[in-house]
Parts: C-alpha cells; sequence; structure tokens
C-alpha cells in the first residue's frame, strides 16, 4: 500500500509541473510554429479578413490620444480595418481628441446619454463591416 500513496504525489506534482511549466512551453512551440508558417504565407492585404476595432469609452481624455495611436500603429493595412469609437456622453473633452484622428481614419460615434458599456458596444454594432469584431478599452496597452 506504501506504492499508491507514492503514486498519487507524483501524479499531484506532475501536474503542477505541467500547468506551470509544461504547458507554457507548448503553447510557446505551438505559437513559434504557427508564427514561422504565418510568414511564409503572409499574402496581399486584400486576402486578410477586415477588422473593426471598437473602442467604447467614457470621459477617458486622459488616455485616448496616446490609445488611438497605439491602435494605429499595429500591423494590419488601413484599407483592411475600421476603428470605431464610441462615446458613451463622455463630458471632459474625449470626443474633441478623437474628432483629432478623424482624417487618420478614426471613427466617432456620440451617445446622447450616458447608458453604459455593454449599450455602447450595441450600437455600434450595425456600423461595423468586419469580418472580424475587436472591442477593447481606451486603458488597454496594445502591442503592434
Amino acid at each position: 500500500m506504501m506504492g499508491l500513496p507514492a503514486f498519487v504525489l507524483a501524479l499531484a506534482v506532475g501536474f503542477c509541473l505541467y500547468t506551470y511549466l509544461g504547458y507554457p512551453a507548448v503553447v510557446k512551440l505551438l505559437s513559434l510554429r504557427r508564427r514561422g508558417r504565418a510568414a511564409g504565407q503572409r499574402g496581399t492585404a486584400s486576402q486578410l479578413p477586415r477588422i473593426s476595432i471598437v473602442l467604447p469609452v467614457y470621459n477617458e481624455a486622459a488616455v485616448i490620444a496616446a490609445t488611438l495611436e497605439r491602435i494605429l500603429a499595429i500591423d494590419y493595412p488601413a484599407e483592411r480595418r475600421k476603428i470605431l469609437v464610441v462615446s458613451d456622453a463622455s463630458t471632459d473633452g474625449t470626443d474633441e481628441i478623437v474628432g483629432r484622428f478623424a482624417d487618420r481614419g478614426i471613427e466617432l460615434l456620440r451617445l446622447p446619454q450616458r447608458q453604459g458599456k455593454t449599450a455602447a458596444e450595441n450600437a455600434a454594432r450595425p456600423l461595423l463591416t468586419g469580418e472580424i469584431i475587436v472591442n477593447t478599452d481606451a486603458s488597454v496597452r496594445i502591442d503592434p
């Protein structure tokens, strides 16, 4: 009977090691493999899916410009993406800051009264054209 407790302990330790070491290693290897394959298959911009990026915001004047700059720096063709900022009746100048990005393809949808994030996302839906829709926040750091 001494063998069973040792087996259970070894199994538990094995699961812990896999969780913290094995699984991250497997994910990293798969991502490297996929990244290498994607680099060889990268086609023209017209072959990439259209994406829509939605930012529901409320009084984000302190961070919205930097967030929009990071989104514009994303390595994705501008003609295949749509960026829509949905202002939930912001009162701190957020709308004016977003308006300065209009010539760079950023669209603003201003809701007349504050209704919350879910209502803002739902209001944006009919305006989105992408096959892929990305909902994000103004405070999220986006990697190009």
